[in-house]
């Protein structure tokens, strides 16, 4: 069977523009070259299908619709016979179709698409569950989005689709409120072990060895969760680079003395506002230094909060001012 050649053609718009874009727009394309070399027509259709997901991955869109149109002009000419691999293609073509809604964001669309696709094969039931699951994240469901791809993990072999699972669910996780995920629970035992991973990364820590040591302590609490190494490792490395320009407040206030009832109250009021920020995955680190002692010059703090890694320093004449 002759294969239908893809589409060279695109624009700047779809040329990919980070390093993980260019690898999944190789990726579709190693699969499109499979696609043409196989005279069997299911395998065209497994292979393009799967590159169309890539380049939607990608962000490229424009590809993927090319990719479907294909499938769909190939099924018109030549349609199977009827039956279960009538069903199977239709599947395929209507699944494909919703991705594409979702990633363009026609929710209403997508949903319509998905209620009526009847997936024949494992791996339409588990591109089925995979759009529902980024239908609920385009909805801002991400319990949902977690609990459908935790379910989805044991049905994917492919080691590079497991990962790509992985980065979906703590995608989700990223993005549910802090005051939601200390009080999430579940009985998923798989479940329960990424909430404590993402409870671990929002704990607060400014200390990457402490960091790593928590982490440490999370993998003996859960031995057997389908998280490795690599992903933890690039967990720390994204932490790295999201605390690179994290500010350290540093608050000089005479703790003791005639001025403490003054400095308490400012003290409660940045620690109140500081924890009311429950959204905020990285805060700034805030540090308290007493100057009411006469041992140490207000010189001397201010350097040793310097010392410290201070980018601000909030001053005792703060006091001096509320107290006037």
């Amino acid at each position: 069977m002759q294969a239908v050649k893809h589409d060279q053609e695109t624009t700047d718009e779809t040329l990919p523009v980070t390093e993980r874009q260019t690898t999944l727009s190789e990726e579709a394309q190693r699969l499109l070259g499979f696609a043409e070399d196989s005279d069997s027509a299911a395998e065209q259709q497994l292979y393009r299908a799967k590159a169309a997901r890539l380049y939607i991955e990608a962000g490229d869109i424009q590809r993927a619709k090319q990719q479907r149109n294909i499938l769909e002009k190939q099924f018109a000419s030549k349609p199977p016979a009827a039956g279960t691999e009538t069903d199977s293609a239709k599947a395929t073509l209507s699944l494909l179709s919703a991705e594409i809604a979702i990633a363009e964001q026609n929710l209403l669309l997508a949903s319509e698409l998905i209620a009526k696709t009847k997936p024949i094969t494992r791996q339409q039931q588990i591109d089925f569950y995979t759009a529902k699951a980024n239908l609920d994240y385009l909805s801002g469901d991400y319990m949902h989005t977690v609990d459908r791809r935790v379910q989805l993990d044991a049905y994917i072999t492919d080691e590079a689709d497991r990962k790509r699972n992985n980065q979906k669910i703590w995608a989700a996780l990223s993005n549910v409120p802090t005051v939601q995920l200390r009080k999430q629970r579940s009985k998923n035992p798989t479940i329960t072990g990424w909430l404590d991973l993402a409870n671990v990364m929002r704990s607060g820590q400014h200390n990457i060895s402490q960091l790593e040591d928590d982490l440490l302590d999370w993998g003996m609490r859960h031995p057997s969760h389908p998280v490795g190494k690599s992903f933890l490792s690039e967990l720390i490395d994204d932490y790295q680079v999201d605390t690179s320009d994290k500010k350290h407040i540093a608050v000089i206030l005479p703790l003791e003395g005639d001025l403490s009832k003054v400095s308490d109250t400012i003290k409660n009021g940045l620690l109140s506002a500081y924890y009311s920020d429950s959204d905020s995955p990285i805060k700034p680190v805030i540090s308290f230094y007493d100057n009411s002692s006469e041992d140490l010059t207000f010189q001397q703090l201010y350097q040793q909060a310097i010392d410290d890694g201070a980018t601000n320093i909030i001053d005792s004449l703060l006091v001096q001012l509320l107290e006037c």
